[in-house]
């Protein structure tokens, strides 16, 4: 038994280090998902889904524009986008003024951690693609870049940074 948990804690130790996140690591110690896939998550790799996304590259500041956030199942089975955050500093060019299809709860830790998660719990069936769009109003003149980060139950994440130029 002592021997297992030696093993636990420095698999859980080189995946703080490789993920650098400590809430991956704490969900896969409680969960007990502790498979590389999972390890290699925080990287873009090995998860059962792939993300694309279409902004514009610039807008005017007032102006309303669309991010959509493409999510395709690769895998057989069913899978469920968990939720998906939007990172600073993104956010300080613009507001998001809505999002389609719509969040089952919206949880605002921008000024604590730096990011808003939408929590979706949606899911697509195998083989198909999911189209996830944010309505948004530019808000403040900048070069606004940050994280798409989209996770699955199991903080499973695919993630991608975008830049928005606000004139």
């Amino acid at each position: 038994m002592g021997k297992n948990i030696a093993i636990i804690i420095l698999a859980l130790v080189l995946m703080l280090s490789l993920a650098g996140n400590v809430m991956l690591g704490a969900a896969l110690w409680v969960t007990g998902q502790l498979a590389v896939a999972n390890i290699n998550a925080g990287f873009g790799g090995l998860v059962g889904f792939s993300i694309s996304e279409t902004y514009p590259a610039q807008v005017n500041n007032g102006d309303s524009f669309v991010i959509t956030v493409d999510v395709a199942n690769t895998l057989t089975t069913p899978i469920e986008v968990y939720e998906i955050d939007l990172n600073t500093p993104l956010l300080d060019g613009f507001r998001v003024d809505s999002v389609t299809p719509t969040a089952t709860a919206i949880n605002d830790y921008y000024s604590l951690a730096g990011y808003v998660e939408y929590m979706l719990s949606h899911s697509i069936p195998a083989g198909q693609t999911q189209t996830f769009t944010f309505q948004c109003t530019a808000t403040q003149a900048g070069t606004w870049s940050g994280s798409i980060d989209v996770y699955d139950p199991g903080l499973a994440v695919e993630s991608r940074v975008i830049t928005i130029d606000v004139r």
